[in-house]
């Protein structure tokens, strides 16, 4: 089988199409999204519609249960709390149940996913929204894994990268292709779709459970409809996206 992991959607449909047309391209059979389906972008109709429609399990994100009511805003940063609030006027009831019941997490016979780190309770693993930032975390998330899985996927940080742990170290990995080797333990960070503030194009992962191979995939993220977009919303552009385009402008040969 060959699954796709994606995550952090953020209300931009037209990254999500590019995503799902290239896992057709590349022979895919299941569709994983990680959550953060909504979120800051312009379009959070269209992102779960799409999402509803075309991918086979969607996960939790905190964006999500933000505006499902679930988690509190205290801790959002002012951008997210505004997007929160007009998504919920945006989407019809019908869409905020849908995400107020998706799931927290997903376990399969070798791989587990969610949007942020797992960790271990008195009934077993569960996920939570934390960040999986450093190789504690990496650490925690892969020792509260149930026995014998070897592999779990997260997106949440926007950065795409590996966490490899053998029995006396965590490694912090380059987003590169590789194959499962023999007592490593891993941590994907599959990157974002559709708010790209760290690789500034999309990223989005495949797992071959037959080769046991895991491949990144990069596609150019459309920055010119995205800008149009938003301000077709009325929705200010972010601080990172202004950057670089402000420096794309200084340098253009420097732009993906």
């Amino acid at each position: 089988m060959r699954y796709a992991f994606l995550s952090d959607v953020h209300a931009y449909p037209p990254a999500l199409e590019k995503v799902l047309a290239d896992a057709v391209s590349q022979g895919v059979d299941e569709r994983f999204c990680l959550g953060d389906v909504v979120g800051y972008g312009p379009d959070p109709v269209g992102a779960v519609r799409l999402c509803r429609e075309k991918c086979d399990t969607v996960l939790a994100g905190n964006h999500d249960a933000a505006v499902a009511r679930q988690v509190s805003t205290m801790f959002f940063i002012p951008r997210a709390q505004k997007a929160v609030s007009r998504h919920r006027q945006m989407l019809d009831e019908e869409d905020v149940a849908w995400l107020a019941r998706l799931p927290m997490s997903v376990v399969r016979e070798d791989f587990a996913a969610a949007h942020g780190e797992f960790h271990r309770r008195a009934r077993g693993a569960e996920a939570g929204f934390g960040y999986v930032l450093s190789e504690w975390d990496a650490e925690q998330t892969l020792e509260a894994l149930p026995q014998g899985i070897p592999l779990a996927f997260v997106g949440h940080t926007h950065a795409a990268c590996v966490w490899g742990m053998t029995e006396d170290r965590v490694s912090l990995l380059p987003p590169e292709d590789f194959a499962l080797a023999p007592g490593v333990r891993y941590v994907v960070n599959v990157g974002a779709v559709g708010y790209p503030r760290c690789e500034f194009e999309t990223n989005y992962v495949i797992f071959d459970s037959e080769t046991r191979k895991v491949s990144f995939r990069h596609i150019p993220f459309d920055f010119d409809d995205y800008c149009v977009s938003m301000k077709r919303a009325g929705v200010d552009l972010p601080l990172w996206l202004t950057d670089y385009l402000n420096g794309q402008r200084q340098n253009p040969e420097g732009r993906k």
